[in-house]
C-alpha cells in the first residue's frame, strides 16, 4: 500500500518537471525562429546587392528599345504651342507671327507642330523666329519652313538671330531658289534679313538678297487684276497698306515695301521715276521722291501682339488697312518733286570719273621745285587724271 502511494506520488513529481522543461523550451524555439527569419531576410540582401547574372536579370520589353522621336518628328508639344494652334485654327492670329515672343526657344516638336498648321494659313505675311537652335540645326525642319514658304502665303521672313549650320542654311536656300540656270523662286519670299554676325557666310547673305530681288521684280510685273494672296501679295494695297505702315518687324528686313516706287503708285500715289544712269554706283537704290510720303504716312512702331489688335486678321483688319489707306490718300501733302532731267534747262549730269576709280599718274614736267615731296604739297592744276582700263 505504501509503495503504491509512492509511484503515484513519484509521477506527478515527474510531471511537474517535464511541464517546466516544456516551458522553459518555448521561449528557446521562438529565439531560435527569431534567428531563422533573420538569416533569411540576410541571404535576401546579400543577393540584392551582388551582382545580377544575365540569368537573373529583368527582360525589358521590346518597347523599351524603340527609336526615340527626332527632333521635328513628334514628341510631346508644349501647352502655349497648342494654344498657339488653336488660335491658327480659329483665324485669330495675324498678320505678324513672332516666335520671339510667342514661343522663345521652342523645341523640335513644337516647331514642327507649328510649321504643320501654317500651312494652310492664308492670315500671316511676316514670319519672325528670333532665337531657334531647332531651326538652324535640323535640314527636316529647314525643308519644311521650305514647303511652308511656297505656299505663297508668306512674303517676309525674318532669319536675325538664328544661328544657322552652314548646310542647313544651304537647304533652305536651294529649296527657294528653284532649278538652275535661272533659279526662278519657289516661293513669294520678297523681303527676308538674316544676320551675318550670327555666323552666316556672306555668299549665303548674297544669295537671299539675290532672291529676294527677283521675286520682287517678277512681282512688279504681274498687272493690277492679277494681284491676289499667292500672286505678289505684298503688292494688294488695300489688304497689306496697314501692316507696311504700321509693322515694326518690317523695318528690319534688307529691303522693305514702303521703299518701291511701285508700292506708292498701286496705292494711288504720285511717284516718279528714276533713271537708272543717276541712282548712285553705291548702297541702296531708293526712289528721293518717295521720301515725302514715307516721312509723312510711315510709322513702323507696332509690335506683333499691338499690329494684331489694330489690324486682326479677316474682313475686319482689311476694312481698317482700307480706311487707313483713305486716310493718307485724303491728306494735303506737298507735290511730289520733279526730277532734274524736267526742269526745265537743266542738264544731266554726267557720271563723275572718282566713281570709275582713276589711277593718278604725276607727269614730270609738270613737277615745279617747290612740288617735289618734301618741299611742300602738290597743286591740283598739277595732277593729271588718267582712266586705266
Amino acid at each position: 500500500m505504501w509503495l503504491t502511494v509512492v509511484g503515484s506520488s513519484m509521477s506527478a513529481a515527474d510531471e511537474r518537471e517535464g511541464s517546466l522543461e516544456a516551458a522553459a523550451a518555448v521561449p528557446s524555439a521562438a529565439g531560435h525562429a527569431d534567428k531563422a527569419e533573420k538569416a533569411v531576410k540576410g541571404r535576401e540582401a546579400a543577393k540584392r546587392r551582388a551582382p545580377k547574372t544575365s540569368a537573373q536579370r529583368p527582360k525589358l520589353p521590346i518597347k523599351a528599345f524603340a527609336l526615340r522621336p527626332r527632333a521635328g518628328f513628334g514628341g510631346p508639344v508644349a501647352v502655349a504651342t497648342r494654344k498657339l494652334i488653336a488660335g491658327i485654327d480659329a483665324n485669330a492670329v495675324g498678320p505678324v507671327l513672332s516666335l520671339r515672343t510667342s514661343l522663345p526657344e521652342c523645341k523640335g516638336p513644337d516647331l514642327h507642330a507649328l510649321l504643320r498648321a501654317l500651312e494652310h494659313y492664308e492670315h500671316v505675311h511676316f514670319l519672325s523666329f528670333g532665337c531657334n537652335k531647332a531651326l538652324a540645326s535640323s535640314q527636316s525642319l529647314g525643308m519644311m519652313l521650305v514647303s511652308v514658304l511656297q505656299r505663297g502665303f508668306i512674303w517676309a521672313c525674318d532669319f536675325g538671330e538664328l544661328y544657322f549650320h552652314h548646310d542647313v542654311l544651304d537647304c533652305i536656300l536651294d529649296g527657294l531658289e528653284g532649278p538652275p540656270p535661272k533659279k526662278l523662286p519657289t516661293s513669294n519670299l520678297a523681303f527676308s534679313f538674316a544676320d551675318q554676325g550670327c555666323g552666316v557666310s556672306s555668299e549665303q547673305i548674297t544669295r537671299l538678297k539675290t532672291l529676294t530681288r527677283k521675286r520682287r521684280l517678277l512681282d512688279k510685273a504681274v498687272s493690277w487684276g492679277k494681284v491676289d494672296r499667292t500672286h505678289a501679295p505684298w503688292l494688294e494695297i488695300p489688304q497689306v497698306f496697314g501692316l507696311v505702315m504700321r509693322s515694326k518687324n518690317l523695318t528690319k528686313c534688307f529691303w522693305r515695301p514702303y521703299q518701291e516706287a511701285e508700292f506708292w503708285r498701286r496705292a494711288g500715289f504720285h511717284c516718279t521715276g528714276l533713271r537708272m544712269h543717276l541712282q548712285p554706283a553705291r548702297g541702296k537704290r531708293v526712289n528721293p521722291s518717295i521720301h515725302r510720303l514715307v516721312t509723312a504716312m510711315h510709322r513702323g512702331n507696332l509690335e506683333p501682339s499691338a499690329l494684331q489688335k489694330a489690324f486682326p486678321p479677316g474682313e475686319e483688319g482689311q476694312r481698317r488697312s482700307h480706311a487707313l489707306l483713305k486716310a493718307c490718300l485724303s491728306r494735303d501733302l506737298p507735290p511730289a518733286p520733279l526730277p532734274r532731267w524736267v526742269v526745265p534747262g537743266c542738264v544731266e549730269a554726267k557720271r563723275p570719273e572718282e566713281a570709275l576709280q582713276p589711277v593718278l599718274r604725276i607727269l614730270a614736267e609738270w613737277l615745279t621745285p617747290c612740288n617735289v615731296p618734301g618741299h611742300g604739297l602738290l597743286k591740283r592744276r598739277r595732277v593729271e587724271v588718267v582712266i586705266i582700263d
